[in-house]
């Protein structure tokens, strides 16, 4: 005999012959269960530490579920704003900036050396004549973990020459690795290498989201749904592989 769905269990199926078999359910996605203590910051607008202002609200502080580093901008016109269901990003939740003055920004309590990695879950609204969504640099750069140069390819910052993909950015959604490692800088978006070459060194001091750090602000719209920073190269990491998986499930990438 077949199995039969039980609406009064909540859709647990009941076999005549092997009784109760529980239904299988996804593990849900939990940001901070990957990385260990590699896991230095982690901004996840789906984060137990995330003070949700309500859709198309500003948000003032974007806090850290693992450290104390939280972005901040006092000037409520500046702030990102709040995108309770981004359909881009299989629906779940992210941080806008307006492309023009918004940034949320901390200078860490303490840099981190190289070699350190940002992750991020990007959702590319529009591209602009530089983009930069999230930055690590300080004000003598123009450092970004991940963005877009003058022609609309992938780009990423750490001091000296800004390295670019001969890819141009497809608008949508996006996982990235960048890897800051001596020597060699390293983006990879959605599974393919898109940056390897030799670059700056810079440390991570500080976390710009919506734009760089620089007094020379270059901004973007970009919807961000999740940034990370580890200590480490983030590809060779024992969690990687069932991150990546986790994450592109979560986010419908």
């Amino acid at each position: 005999m077949g199995l039969l769905i039980d609406m009064r269990g909540g859709g647990v199926l009941r076999s005549p012959v092997c009784g109760f078999i529980a239904a299988s359910t996804a593990a849900p996605f939990v940001s901070t269960d990957f990385f260990g203590a590699n896991l230095i910051h982690c901004y996840d607008p789906g984060g137990a530490n995330f003070v949700d202002p309500g859709d198309g609200n500003a948000l003032p502080t974007w806090h850290d579920e693992v450290g104390t580093d939280n972005p901040t901008n006092t000037t409520g016109t500046k702030q990102l704003v709040y995108r309770a269901s981004v359909a881009n990003l299989n629906n779940r939740p992210a941080l806008q900036g307006d492309g023009i003055d918004d940034v949320l920004q901390v200078t860490l309590a303490a840099a981190i050396p190289l070699p350190f990695s940002i992750i991020t879950v990007v959702d590319v609204v529009s591209l602009g004549a530089v983009d930069v969504a999230v930055c690590h640099g300080d004000n003598t750069h123009k450092n970004r973990s991940v963005g877009s140069n003058t022609l609309s390819k992938w780009a990423i910052h750490n001091g000296g020459t800004a390295a670019v993909s001969g890819t141009a950015v497809a608008v949508g959604g996006h996982l990235t690795a960048t890897e800051f490692i001596s020597g060699t800088d390293v983006l990879e978006v959605d599974g393919t290498v898109e940056i390897s070459s030799d670059t700056g060194s810079d440390t991570c001091d500080r976390i710009a989201l919506g734009a760089n750090a620089q007094n020379t602000r270059y901004y973007c719209d970009w919807r961000i749904a999740l940034v990370m920073v580890l200590d480490t190269p983030a590809r060779a990491h024992a969690d990687w592989a069932a991150f990546e998986a986790a994450a592109n499930t979560h986010f419908g990438l």
